[in-house]
């Protein structure tokens, strides 16, 4: 039920537009949620901005901001010491729409992130992360009424990372992933 709730909260900030006649220099505003990679009570609502440069193509750029304080992470019935985390990520966009419906995007995530660890009695440590995404995929611009659309896509991505701690720099792994990310839109 939270992923419902939290799927529709996103659907109501997503702010786009379906490709019509005389869609040149309108304005998207709005976020998208990503329904495939986050928790069940998790929110991560990514806000963006954009710009029809022509009737067909829209240019924009998304930024997310998470903040987590005094989290705990739980694996095989360890729990882990506190920390805080935050992240933040730029997502530059470009999408193509086909028709009055159909619709394709890509762009790529930048992301920066910190950690720090905080053992009772110990030494607080921090670790900074960075990564870098390509991302691609097709969508439906489902139109409610003139100026409302549901937008669900399908998207692929590739990822790679870097992490510091201590003063010591490691690569990260690369990966690949496929999911879903569903929106709301307004015409501007």
């Amino acid at each position: 039920m939270k992923k419902i709730i939290t799927s529709l909260m996103a659907l109501s900030l997503m702010f786009s537009a379906s490709a019509q006649d005389g869609m040149k220099g309108t304005y998207l505003l709005g976020a998208t949620q990503d329904i495939t990679s986050t928790g069940w009570s998790d929110i991560q609502i990514t806000p963006s901005v954009g710009y029809f440069v022509s009737d067909n193509i829209a240019v924009g750029l998304g930024l997310s901001y998470t903040s987590n304080k005094d989290m705990t992470i739980e694996v095989l019935s360890i729990v882990s010491d506190p920390m805080d985390m935050t992240s933040t990520t730029l997502s530059p966009f470009l999408r193509y729409y086909m028709d009055d419906k159909l619709f394709f995007v890509g762009g790529f995530d930048m992301t920066s992130s910190t950690t720090t660890n905080k053992p009772a009695g110990g030494t607080e440590t921090e670790s900074k992360n960075s990564s870098f995404g390509i991302n691609v995929g097709a969508g439906l611009s489902l139109m409610w009424g003139d100026r409302v659309a549901v937008e669900p896509a399908f998207m692929i991505g590739t990822s790679s990372s870097k992490s510091e701690a201590g003063g010591t720099e490691v690569d990260g792994p690369t990966g690949l992933n496929a999911g879903f990310q569903i929106g709301l839109s307004l015409r501007m």
